[in-house]
């Protein structure tokens, strides 16, 4: 037991580490080929924030560890909004700089909850088929024309060079291998671990799987709110939580038939909503900064959340 804890939070740092590498290094190999701020935005960033996620729930699936890999993804789509809105709301007023920002942010939450709808819909056979996938793939494509459009995808920051072009392709090439190696290990491990103690898998990815495969975003959150930059760290967040339900499960079911637990699962769905419902009332919240009660709130959602999760493990 205490080994495969060892080997899963050294996978988790390869694949946190290897993560923002990835970015840092596509963004300077992209700006190298000349490719648009938004280009990039849509592509490099998005991607690669997402792409724990992905690797940890396709290697999961491959395992058959069903439950892991849906866990992995409604647990991070709970901790993104609940931590940064509780989380980081203790520490740090969340404040939009004008109206613009805020009108942005209110259509990206109300397309996250559209999509979050359909992801409900769809299990409800108690599974999520190849023809599931493939609408969600398409649904996916749909938002990424629509970014296209509307010139970035939650990502408005200044895009730079960090390093030289051969210098990019070889720690791009090296941190794919690294998250792809991270990956491994933290599902190798989890599965292990989940077998030992005898729990649902499903517990292990919505617990510290979950909030491994979200510190990527968890923590560029956290940069841009303490720069002031509430309406980036929530458009983050959001395009986030969208690739995971459109990007990870769609292109997963296409491959793999995925089995969803559904008296585990509607509990949680029901979650997973209510803290968007949260961000929806934030957002339309008139006042300069975020109130209290929404950070407690948020805060106490994600508590509730772990120990139900913690009951799910005992019983």
């Amino acid at each position: 037991m205490l080994i495969q804890a060892i080997i899963f939070i050294v996978g988790l740092l390869i694949l946190s580490k290897s993560s923002d590498k990835l970015i840092d290094a596509s963004v300077s190999l992209g700006k190298h080929l000349r490719l648009s701020n938004v280009f990039i935005g849509l592509t490099v960033i998005a991607f690669g924030t997402s792409l724990p996620e992905f690797l940890v729930s396709y290697m999961a699936l491959s395992k058959g560890a069903a439950g892991l890999s849906v866990g992995n993804i409604v647990g991070s789509n709970i901790a993104n909004v609940a931590l940064i809105l509780g989380g980081v709301g203790l520490f740090f007023a969340l404040s939009f700089k004008n109206k613009e920002e805020a009108e942005g942010i209110k259509k990206k939450s109300f397309l996250m909850i559209v999509f979050y709808i359909i992801l409900v819909l769809f299990s409800l056979d108690s599974s999520l088929s190849r023809t599931d996938g493939l609408v969600l793939l398409l649904l996916f494509i749909l938002f990424l024309w629509i970014s296209f459009k509307e010139g970035t995808i939650g990502h408005e920051e200044a895009l730079e060079k960090k390093y030289g072009l051969v210098v990019s392709v070889f720690l791009t090439i090296l941190s794919l291998a690294g998250l792809v190696l991270g990956a491994k290990l933290m599902t190798d491990s989890a599965v292990t671990i989940a077998t030992i103690l005898g729990i649902n898998d499903y517990v292990i990815g919505a617990t510290i799987v979950a909030v491994g495969t979200s510190l990527p975003e968890l923590a560029a959150s956290f940069s841009a709110v303490k720069q002031g930059e509430t309406a980036m760290s929530l458009a983050n967040i959001i395009g986030s939580n969208i690739f995971n339900i459109l990007m990870v499960l769609g292109f997963s079911s296409v491959i793999f038939t995925i089995p969803i637990d559904l008296r585990i699962v509607r509990i949680d769905y029901l979650i997973m909503m209510f803290t968007a419902l949260i961000l929806i009332v934030f957002v339309f919240n008139k006042k300069d900064k975020a109130p209290k009660w929404i950070i407690y709130v948020s805060l106490l959602t994600y508590v509730g959340y772990i120990l139900r999760l913690i009951v799910l493990a005992l019983g």
